[in-house]
C-alpha cells in the first residue's frame, strides 16, 4: 500500500527503504552509506537488498549468498532460510553469505510490478484498500474491511 500511496501522492518514482520495526542499527553512518551507496542501483529498477556480515554461525536468521559484482553491489546468488548449525558454520566460513535481516530499497513502481505479477491478489487486496481513505491528523487511514481482507490474503498464503 505504502508502494501505491507514494506513487499516486508524488510526482516522481519514489525509492521505499523497507525495515523492519524490531532493528536495532547500532552503527548509524554505516547504514546511511549503505542505503546511499545502494540508491543508484535502486533507481535503475534493482530491489536492493542490504545483508549484514555474520559475527557467528547463527541458526535463527535466514541468508543471502553473494553473487557477482554489479556496480556497488552485488546480485543475489541465492536465498537460504534459517540453516542448521552446520550449514551456517559453512556459510561463515566461505565468507560470501551475509545475514537476512528483511532490508530492502526499491522504486515504488517496480515494487508493485513484482506484487502484480507474483502476488496479484495482494496486489488488489491492497488497492482495494487504499480507495477508500480519510485523514485523521498525520495519519492515512485506510479501509478497515479492505485492509483485513488484504491480511487474509497473506495469512492464506502461509
Amino acid at each position: 500500500m505504502a508502494a501505491e500511496f507514494t506513487l499516486k501522492n508524488s510526482s516522481d518514482d519514489p525509492l521505499l527503504l523497507v525495515l523492519a520495526a524490531d532493528h536495532a542499527i547500532k552503527d548509524k553512518a554505516a547504514f546511511t552509506a549503505a542505503v546511499r551507496q545502494a540508491i543508484p542501483l535502486a533507481e535503475q529498477g534493482k530491489l536492493v537488498t542490504f545483508g549484514i556480515v555474520p559475527t557467528e554461525a547463527n541458526c535463527g536468521y535466514g541468508y543471502i549468498q553473494r553473487g557477482d559484482s554489479i556496480d556497488e553491489g552485488y546480485f543475489v546468488a541465492q536465498f537460504v532460510e534459517k540453516p542448521n548449525k552446520v550449514a551456517a558454520q559453512t556459510y561463515l566460513d566461505r565468507g560470501d553469505y551475509y545475514w537476512n535481516r528483511g532490508m530492502f530499497l526499491i522504486k515504488s513502481s517496480r515494487f508493485l510490478e513484482e506484487l502484480t505479477l507474483h502476488r496479484p491478489d495482494i496486489a488488489n487486496a491492497c488497492t482495494l484498500a487504499l480507495k477508500n481513505t480519510t485523514k485523521d491528523l498525520d495519519f492515512i487511514r485506510v479501509d478497515k474491511d479492505a485492509f483485513v481482507a488484504c491480511l487474509m490474503t497473506l495469512l492464506i498464503m502461509r
